[in-house]
């Protein structure tokens, strides 16, 4: 395992937010070190997400709590859904997309957390959301069995295409040029280019999380037993499983490349209350999966956040200090005049439509009606 620091956030159906820090591949065996817990919310807590120092938590309570990691101090409310919050995520830390049962995805622009704006289509609960890795696009899944894709920088659908079942999660590979929907015990993988189904992934059980590594041609899954499953993506075979990873069922996966081929460092949470660190390894077509880090708060887990930052030298206990004194303000800012009326693109065929969309945008926020604000104070 490479040198690295990680900070863990997870969530429960107690409310409470947990925060870890651990530091990997140093001379010492690594350990998940308690950083905070916070009441976060009057219901369970049901998404989490985390970009640079930002974390944001959803929960039943319909609110998402905003806080600053670098102060560990909780910065404010958003309360414009109505609806427990299923769906958080990031395009690095200028923008968040939320996702709910009211229906709507909304698009955060997080200088000063402004609604830019609403997205709506779905006909049921925002199940799932995924922003691809240009940031020219989203995909989410709904209640509704429908997988909705949007152009970021205008603000309106790109498309909307039926689903055979309902939907747990929507992932991108890192590379962009594939996504994964989850369906009951099976994982579907499309190209981005063609919008063709390139592979059925069946698992023996109902999936709760998968995550991605080597650059997409593995994918680790968390399903609703005690096992973690690694599946090859070109065979669609399991090529291996860990059994009794943890006591009850894993709900939540996050992998990230090492700098050895095929390898990755892995990090779970389960209903057992215990969030684990494993260090994946892979020689002569056999796959190691080690635990290396674990902890156990006592609460029954439900949602997952890592941040992995890549070793500079620099300890956890430095890394916060620095950050104590850097401005957290933006540069850019996206103008809400670059974000168009919400209106029903006719969908193109079926194939590339995905590739069309990705090709005729540009990043979020980078289209001519971009406009540049000045710092706040």
């Amino acid at each position: 395992m490479e040198a690295a620091r990680a900070h863990v956030t997870v969530g429960s159906y107690g409310h409470v937010l947990y925060g870890y820090d651990v530091e990997l591949g140093g001379p010492t065996e690594p350990v998940l070190v308690p950083s905070y817990s916070y009441e976060a919310h009057v219901g369970s807590v049901t998404s989490v997400a985390v970009a640079g120092n930002i974390l944001v938590s959803g929960g039943t309570d319909e609110m998402i709590k905003v806080y600053d990691l670098k102060r560990k101090v909780e910065r404010g409310n958003l309360m414009e859904h109505e609806g427990t919050i299923t769906a958080l995520a990031f395009f690095d830390d200028t923008h968040m997309l939320s996702g709910s049962e009211d229906g709507t995805v909304r698009v955060w622009d997080t200088a000063n957390w402004a609604c830019k704006k609403v997205l709506r289509g779905h006909k049921g609960a925002v199940e799932a959301l995924s922003i691809h890795p240009s940031g020219k696009l989203a995909l989410s899944v709904g209640r509704d069995c429908t997988l909705h894709v949007w152009n970021l920088v205008k603000g309106r659908k790109a498309y909307v295409s039926k689903l055979q079942g309902p939907c747990r999660q929507v992932v991108w590979v890192s590379t962009g040029e594939s996504y994964a929907l989850v369906v009951g015990s099976e994982v579907l993988i499309y190209a981005t280019d063609s919008g063709e189904l390139v592979r059925t992934l069946k698992l023996p059980t109902t999936v709760h999380s998968i995550a991605f590594y080597d650059s997409g041609n593995r994918m680790v899954v968390g399903a609703n037993s005690d096992t973690i499953y690694i599946v090859s993506t070109a065979s669609g075979e399991i090529i291996h499983s860990c059994p009794d990873a943890h006591t009850a069922r894993v709900r939540n996966v996050a992998a990230f490349d090492s700098a050895d081929p095929k390898c990755a460092t892995l990090f779970t949470s389960s209903s057992d209350g215990y969030v684990k660190v494993w260090d994946i390894s892979e020689e002569d077509e056999t796959v190691l999966c080690e635990p290396v880090a674990q902890i156990q708060n006592g609460g029954r887990l439900t949602c997952m956040a890592v941040r992995l930052i890549k070793d500079d030298s620099t300890s956890i206990e430095e890394a916060e200090a620095a950050a104590a004194i850097e401005d957290d303000s933006h540069d850019d800012v996206v103008d809400e005049d670059g974000l168009e009326e919400d209106t029903a693109a006719t969908p193109k065929s079926s194939k590339a439509r995905l590739a069309s969309a990705v090709n005729g945008v540009d990043e979020v926020g980078t289209d001519s009606k971009r406009k540049k604000k000045k710092k706040k104070k």
